[in-house]
């Protein structure tokens, strides 16, 4: 070969082989400018793209053959072609060599070489594909197990085999053998170097895409997660001075801290600024830790306000991570959580409630607040074990307590029962223990007292019982608050609560004998008269209940016939081994226990039976407790009484004392008057023995009066007597208010009363007390 032809086919050689090395790389860099947007696309998109690209350019390849004397040694379109398949999927390796065959079709027709190169390249960059485990579907993008030197040394092996044949030329071998070998001793050499170089490109972009895909999968599962947490992660900052920043804040900022993230970041003492003022020296106290760059982590509890009010709990959770060298001040970097533990809070204070409730409950009374008897005699036994033992006890009893519940109703009950336990706390000295010991009992421990100074507990007692004796209004009627005290000392009469309880109790019983409120301290013969006394009420209970008390009427005539117009009920009571109980007696006791209405009613349905039938029809008179204008409803008693017995309103006669007119002025005369609206009359009695002026008279809407026994006794013989008798019984005449003079024993007594206008007297003289039969035979006779 000549110089001259061997310099034409080098040229040529060489132009074909720069051209298509030119073309190698403009698709090179093509897929670098646009592999992200590759990478944006859909799967199938991208498949034809990358086949599209692949297949123009091994088309383009087809334009700029390499040759040599005239002949097309190679071309370089097999690059493209076995490329396209590892790196975008056999899909594209399929367009990327229909593209290939289509365009040598046209350029140059097809011929079984061409058709064999192309196939072969095509289908031998497939299998590599399916090989390293690209998927055949092309709708979603693929999935692959690809090492990017595997491709990449097939485009080496391309570029040396066309390196060889114009390393060939270059050394003017003519020999086919020796061309050959040459060639190969050049692929040899030249395929590490060009594996390298030419892949180096690919390589760095693919380790620069798994990279962001990564970083980007790693901030999406922490997104994810930061989501879905019950707290807001962060990355935050703090300088040696303390100087606060935010890195990161997860999205949940906004739902616990009612802030957005970004606001946080960009502002970071927002946060001092939604910490509560109690709690800000905790976050403070942090901060500062944090500045000194501490490995150990920290864990605070505060509570925060929102923007919208609400108060969260927050406990934070933080770790120093690294010295952030790279600034100026060189900020501790930590990393966090702060957990919304609100719910936990509420729920541990929920259990603390709960417990201390619990606790409160064994230790006090429910309704009142105030201690219970439990707890109180725990008191009471600490105290008389300690070295200054002396102390008093005080029970108090309210009284009257059923009769409140059965006329007012429980929850009326209830009120009195609280007003009387903020009675006690306020009157009692501040240091004394107060406690509801069950039912209306309640009890008033005095500890410290200076030796035996009795008189000092007496005065409490007594303060107690004078200002406990206010009626409650309510709903404008009064119910009772009058109480009875007992008192004990201790450790005289009771080295322990038990034993203090008991002399108490026994005192208390004692001062229940009494009327209106009385105090009474233990002594030892208490105890036997506490049994008699318990044996007593119990019979009279019993007497009541069972109907075993008879009643005996007294006659009122008139003192200008001595006929008989009335008569007066009178209860009595004979036990079998008591025999005759004085009625003062039984019924002042039928009073203090609270037996009195059930007494009376007692006695008014008996007398209305009784005296239904009499001939005759005379009114008949009874008397009724005047704690029924403290408690209750007179009232709907007599009414019930009436329906119940079918005796004629117009023939009874109530009897209350003067007293009640004067206490209770108001309450009694709205009593009276619906009596009235009933058709029953009512009277007076006992006239004159309660201090009054006559004055009142004409406001009291009454029937009758009767004159206290006191009067009769002397009227014939005392001229002062006299004179008070003529006044009440001119000012009844003129109010036209029958007057029934008691007591009346001798004739002279008689002369007198009939003498001067008394209208009607009752006592022995004209009538002693007797059973309804005799009554009847006196009337019919």
């Amino acid at each position: 070969m000549s110089a001259e032809v061997y310099d034409l086919s080098l040229h040529s050689l060489g132009d074909g082989l720069e051209r298509n090395l030119l073309l190698l790389a403009l698709a090179a860099l093509l897929l670098v400018l646009f592999g992200n947007m590759l990478r944006a696309m859909p799967a199938l998109p991208r498949t034809l793209a990358g086949g599209v690209l692949a297949g123009g350019t091994a088309a383009a390849s087809l334009l700029f053959p390499i040759w040599e004397d005239g002949l097309q040694v190679l071309d370089l379109k097999i690059v493209p072609l076995i490329l396209v398949g590892p790196i975008f999927g056999p899909p594209a390796a399929a367009v990327a060599g229909a593209i290939a065959i289509a365009s040598r079709a046209l350029l140059f027709g097809v011929t079984a070489h061409c058709l064999i190169a192309i196939g072969g390249a095509t289908v031998s960059g497939a299998l590599v594909a399916w090989r390293l485990g690209w998927r055949f579907d092309p709708w979603r993008s693929p999935t692959r197990r690809f090492a990017s030197g595997h491709a990449f040394i097939l485009a080496a092996l391309a570029l040396a085999v066309a390196g060889g044949a114009y390393w060939g030329h270059y050394r003017q071998i003519a020999s086919l053998s020796e061309h050959a070998l040459a060639t190969y001793v050049f692929l040899a050499l030249t395929t590490p170097l060009a594996t390298l170089l030419f892949g180096m490109l690919y390589i760095f972009e693919e380790q620069q895409r798994r990279t962001r895909m990564t970083l980007a999968a790693t901030q999406a599962r922490l997104s994810t997660i930061g989501d879905n947490l019950p707290g807001v992660l962060y990355q935050r900052a703090v300088g040696p001075n303390g100087e606060l920043a935010f890195k990161y804040v997860s999205s949940r900022a906004r739902d616990v801290l009612g802030v957005p993230a970004e606001e946080l970041v960009a502002h970071p003492g927002r946060l001092l600024e939604l910490v509560h003022p109690e709690d800000r020296p905790i976050l403070l106290a942090a901060i500062a830790k944090a500045a000194e760059g501490g490995t150990e982590p920290l864990d605070n509890e505060y509570r925060i306000i929102r923007p919208d009010g609400q108060v969260r709990w927050l406990r934070v959770r933080s770790q120093l991570t690294h010295r952030d060298r790279l600034t100026q001040d060189k900020e501790m970097v930590a990393e966090g959580i702060a957990f919304d533990i609100t719910a936990q809070k509420e729920a541990e204070q929920a259990a603390l409630e709960a417990r201390q409730r619990h606790e409160w409950l064994f230790t006090h009374d429910m309704l009142t607040g105030l201690l219970n008897r439990h707890a109180l005699l725990q008191r009471i036994d600490a105290h008389l074990a300690s070295p200054s033992p002396h102390a008093a006890l005080l029970l108090i009893d309210l009284s009257q307590s059923a009769l409140v519940n059965e006329f007012f109703g429980a929850e009326a009950g209830d009120d009195r029962l609280r007003e009387a336990a903020q009675r006690l706390v306020a009157i009692a000295p501040a240091d004394a223990a107060v406690a509801r010991t069950g039912g209306d009992s309640f009890a008033v421990y005095l500890a410290g007292l200076p030796d035996e100074d009795v008189a000092h507990a007496l005065r409490i007692a007594e303060s107690i019982a004078e200002r406990m004796a206010t009626p409650l209004v309510r709903d404008g009627q009064g119910m009772p608050m009058a109480v009875r005290i007992g008192i004990s000392y201790g450790p005289e009469q009771g080295t322990d609560g038990p034993r203090l309880f008991r002399a108490a109790s026994i005192a208390l019983e004692s001062a229940r004998d009494g009327a209106g409120y009385m105090v009474a301290a233990f002594t030892p013969a208490m105890e036997s008269e506490r049994a008699e006394q318990r044996l007593y009420d119990d019979a009279l209970r019993t007497a009541i209940a069972a109907g075993e008390l008879t009643l005996v009427y007294q006659p009122v005539v008139t003192t200008t016939e001595r006929s008989v117009v009335g008569f007066e009920a009178l209860v009595r009571w004979t036990h079998p081994t008591l025999g005759e109980v004085p009625p003062g007696e039984f019924v002042a006791r039928a009073e203090a226990t609270g037996l009195w209405a059930a007494l009376d009613r007692f006695v008014l349905t008996r007398a209305c039976t009784e005296a239904r039938h009499w001939a005759g029809e005379p009114w008949l008179s009874v008397n009724l407790s005047a704690a029924w204008f403290e408690i209750g409803d007179v009232v709907s008693a007599v009414w019930q009484v009436l329906e119940t017995t079918g005796f004629p309103a117009g023939r009874l006669q109530v009897e209350i004392t003067e007293r009640i007119l004067i206490e209770r002025y108001d309450a009694a005369i709205g009593v009276i008057n619906r009596l009235h609206d009933l058709g029953v009359a009512v009277s007076i009695d006992d006239f004159g023995t309660f201090y009054s002026s006559l004055g009142y008279l004409h406001r009291l809407p009454i029937d009758k009066i009767k004159l206290d026994r006191s009067f009769a006794l002397d009227v014939d013989r005392n001229a002062r007597t006299q004179a008070v008798v003529e006044s009440v019984l001119s000012l009844c005449h003129r109010l036209d208010i029958e007057v029934v003079a008691e007591g009346v024993e001798t004739e002279p007594q008689y002369a007198w009363l009939a003498i001067h206008g008394c209208p009607l007297v009752q006592g022995f003289l004209t009538g002693r007390p007797g059973p309804a039969p005799g009554q009847r035979d006196s009337l019919s006779g």
